[in-house]
C-alpha cells in the first residue's frame, strides 16, 4: 500500500516536473516571438510541409492522397494570402496538376485557368500601381518645380515692388521739391510786386511833398516880391521939401529863384499818381496784371465758319456784350469755302478755381453775372494768319523745358467757346509746361444735332491730317501729345493712321496719345485703329467707364457696342493701357466728362504725361481676365 502511494507520488513528481518545463519553454517562446508570431510560424510551418508533402506523393505516383493534401493546402493559402495573391494562383496550379495526373482534365483546365488569371490581375495591378506611382512622383515634382517658380516670382515682384516704392518716393520727394520751387518762385514775386507798389506809393508821397514844398516857396517869394516893391514906392517919395532935391536911384529887391524840379524823367507809375496825367492813369490801370484770376493763352485751329458778330443781339435787343460776341464768333456750321481759321484765345482762370471744375455762372442772383474772378471765361480771341501762327505757336514751344505741347480734338455737343475754356482749364490743372492747342471742329454745341455732328466730324478729318502734318513739320516740337474725346476721336484716329499710312516719319512720332470715352465701334477700333495707334505713338492710354450714359445712348442709337465702354467686352489690345474709370465721379451728370472734370483723372493724366505706364502708377490696381490686363482705379472717386 505504501509503495503504490510511493509510486503515484513519484509519477505526480515527474509529470509536474515536465509540465513545468513545457511551461517554461513555451513561456521563453512567448517572450521572444509573441502569440501571434508564433501562431503565424506554426501556419506557415503548415503550408510548406504540405507542399513538401504533396510533391513527395506526386513523385512516388501516389496522387489520390495528394488530392486530399492538395486540397488542404489551397484552403491555408487562401487563408492566409487571399485570392488573388501570386502564392493562391501556384497553388491552384499545383492543384491542377494532381488532377491532370488523375485524368480529371476539366478540373485541371478550370483550376489552371483560374490561376492564369489572378496571375494576369496582379500583374496589371502592379503596373497601375507603378503607373500611379510615377503620377504621384510627377506631380510632386511639379508642384515643387511650381513652388520655386512662385517663390521666385514672389521674391521678384517684392523686389520690383520695392524699386517701385522707392521709385515713387523719389518722385514724391522730386514733385514737392518742385512745388516749394514754384510756392517759392510765387512768394518772390509777390513780394517783388509790394516792394515796387511801396515803392511808387513812397515816390508818389514824395514828389507830393515836393510840389507841396515849390508851391509854397513860390507863395512866399510871390509875396516877397509884393512887399519889396510897395518897400520900394515909398522910399522913392521925398520925406520934406525942405530935403535935398537930388534923388538916389534905389536899388529893387530881388525874389529868391524857386526851387527847379528834378532833372531826371519820373517814370509812368509816377506820372500816373502825379496830377494832370488823367490819360496815363486809366491806361496804366488797363495793363496791370489781375490779382484774383489768371490768364492763359491756348493756340487754335478751326474750320468752323466764322459769324458775322453785326448781327449779333444783346438781351432784350440791345447791343450785344462783349461775351456774346465772342460765343458768336465761331458758329457750328463747317467754313464755306474749306479752310483752317488760326488764332490765339485768352481764358480768365480764378484763383478759387479747383480742379476739374469749369466755374461759370448760375441761376442765383449773386452769381448769374459773369465774373474773371470767380469763373472760367473766354476773355479774347485773337485772329491770326497762317505763318504768324505757326511761328509764335514754334517760339512757345522752344521757350519750354522738354519742347512739349499737347493737341486736344474735342467731342459731339461743344461750342469754340467751351472748346477753348476745357482746353485753358486742362492746361492751367495740370500746370502744363508748353503750348496748349486745340482743333475745334464744327460741332452745332446742340444736344439733339448727334446725325448732324457725326456728319461734319467726317468732313473735318482732312483739314485736322493737315493740320497734324504742318504741326509736326513747322513747329519741331519734341512731345507731342494728342488728346481726343467721344466724337473727336473718330477725326483724330483717322487722321493720324492716315498719316502714318503715307509717310513712315510719322510713326512713333507722337509721344502719348489718349483717348477718353471714344465714341467708335468697338470692333473697328481693336481691329483697325488701334494698330495703327501703336505704330504713331510710343504710348497708347484708352479711358473706358460703365458709368458713361452718353455712351450707352450711343451704343442704343448704332446697335453695336463703343470702345470708351468698360464690363464684359472692355477693350484690351497690346501696348495699349486700358484704364477702367468706373465709379469715378464727375460733375456732369451724363458721366461723360469724367477724364477731365475727376480729381483723380486729372492726377493719372498727368502721370501719364510725366511718362509713367500704368503698371506704376500708385493709383490703379490690375484686373487679369482671360483676354489679358487691364487697370482700375483703387476707390471711387467722390464729386468734388
Amino acid at each position: 500500500m505504501k509503495s503504490g502511494i510511493r509510486l503515484s507520488f513519484n509519477s505526480l513528481f515527474l509529470i509536474s516536473l515536465l509540465s513545468a518545463a513545457f511551461l517554461l519553454l513555451a513561456s521563453s517562446s512567448f517572450l521572444q516571438t509573441g502569440p501571434m508570431s508564433a501562431r503565424a510560424a506554426s501556419f506557415e510551418q503548415q503550408i510548406s510541409q504540405l507542399r513538401a508533402d504533396i510533391y513527395k506523393m506526386m513523385k512516388l505516383g501516389t496522387y489520390a492522397p495528394a488530392l486530399s493534401k492538395v486540397k488542404r493546402y489551397v484552403f491555408l493559402v487562401q487563408k492566409k494570402y487571399g485570392n488573388r495573391h501570386p502564392r493562391y494562383a501556384d497553388a491552384l496550379n499545383l492543384k491542377a496538376k494532381v488532377y491532370f495526373k488523375l485524368n480529371r482534365r476539366v478540373e485541371a483546365k478550370r483550376f489552371s485557368v483560374q490561376a492564369t488569371r489572378i496571375l494576369r490581375n496582379y500583374s496589371r495591378q502592379n503596373t497601375a500601381q507603378k503607373a500611379a506611382m510615377q503620377r504621384r512622383q510627377a506631380a510632386l515634382k511639379k508642384r515643387r518645380a511650381e513652388a520655386r517658380t512662385r517663390m521666385i516670382l514672389r521674391r521678384q515682384a517684392l523686389a520690383k515692388e520695392a524699386r517701385r516704392q522707392a521709385a515713387l518716393k523719389k518722385r514724391l520727394a522730386a514733385r514737392e521739391q518742385a512745388r516749394a520751387r514754384v510756392m517759392r518762385e510765387r512768394q518772390r514775386r509777390a513780394d517783388m510786386r509790394l516792394q515796387k507798389q511801396k515803392r511808387v506809393a513812397a515816390l508818389a508821397r514824395r514828389r507830393e511833398q515836393a510840389a507841396r514844398r515849390q508851391r509854397e516857396q513860390t507863395r512866399e517869394t510871390q509875396s516877397g516880391t509884393r512887399s519889396a516893391t510897395r518897400t520900394t514906392r515909398s522910399a522913392s517919395k521925398p520925406k520934406s521939401a525942405s530935403r535935398s532935391p537930388v534923388r538916389r536911384p534905389v536899388k529893387p529887391v530881388v525874389a529868391p529863384p524857386a526851387i527847379a524840379p528834378p532833372t531826371s524823367e519820373p517814370s509812368s507809375a509816377s506820372r500816373s499818381l502825379s496830377p494832370g496825367n488823367a490819360p496815363e492813369t486809366a491806361a496804366v490801370k488797363t495793363d496791370k496784371q489781375p490779382e484774383n484770376h489768371t490768364i492763359v493763352k491756348v493756340y487754335y485751329a478751326t474750320d468752323r465758319q466764322q459769324q458775322d458778330t453785326s448781327k449779333l443781339g444783346g438781351f432784350f435787343g440791345g447791343k450785344p456784350s462783349k461775351s456774346v460776341i465772342l460765343a458768336g464768333f465761331f458758329g457750328g456750321q463747317p467754313s464755306e469755302p474749306k479752310t483752317i481759321s488760326y488764332g490765339i484765345c485768352e481764358v480768365a482762370i480764378p484763383k478759387s478755381h479747383q480742379p476739374g471744375e469749369l466755374e461759370t455762372t448760375s441761376y442765383w442772383p449773386s452769381n448769374w453775372k459773369e465774373d474773371p474772378d470767380k469763373h472760367v471765361l473766354l476773355m479774347e480771341i485773337l485772329p491770326e494768319n497762317k505763318e504768324a501762327y505757326f511761328n509764335k505757336l514754334k517760339n512757345t514751344i522752344q521757350n519750354s523745358r522738354g519742347k512739349n505741347a499737347f493737341i486736344f480734338v474735342h467731342g459731339y455737343n461743344v461750342t469754340f467757346k467751351d472748346a477753348a475754356r476745357r482746353t485753358a482749364q486742362i492746361s492751367y490743372d495740370l500746370n502744363f509746361d508748353g503750348a496748349p492747342v486745340f482743333y475745334s471742329w464744327p460741332s452745332t454745341g446742340k444736344l439733339q444735332a448727334y446725325t448732324k455732328d457725326e456728319d461734319n466730324i467726317v468732313w473735318a478729318q482732312t483739314n485736322i491730317k493737315e493740320f497734324l502734318k504742318d504741326f509736326v513739320e513747322q513747329t519741331q516740337a519734341k512731345n507731342i501729345y494728342l488728346i481726343a474725346h467721344s466724337m473727336g476721336s473718330r477725326a483724330l484716329t483717322g487722321a493720324v493712321r492716315s498719316l502714318v499710312n503715307e509717310d513712315k516719319k510719322f510713326k512713333k512720332r507722337f509721344r502719348e496719345i489718349i483717348l477718353a470715352a471714344p465714341d467708335i465701334n468697338a470692333r473697328v477700333f481693336r481691329d483697325n485703329i488701334a494698330p495703327k495707334m501703336v505704330e504713331a505713338s510710343r504710348h497708347v492710354t484708352l479711358y473706358v467707364s460703365g458709368d458713361d450714359k452718353a455712351l450707352l445712348a450711343s451704343r442704343k442709337f448704332h446697335d453695336s457696342a463703343r470702345a470708351g465702354e468698360a464690363g464684359e467686352n472692355i477693350i484690351i489690345v497690346k501696348d495699349i493701357d486700358t484704364v477702367d474709370a468706373t465709379g469715378v465721379q464727375g460733375s456732369n451728370m451724363l458721366g461723360h466728362s469724367y477724364w477731365a472734370e475727376a480729381k483723380s483723372m486729372i492726377n493719372d493724366i498727368l502721370s501719364v504725361f510725366g511718362g509713367t505706364r500704368a503698371a506704376d502708377r500708385e493709383t490703379l490696381r490690375s484686373v487679369k481676365i482671360d483676354r489679358g490686363t487691364y487697370w482700375t482705379f483703387h476707390g471711387t472717386e467722390i464729386a468734388p
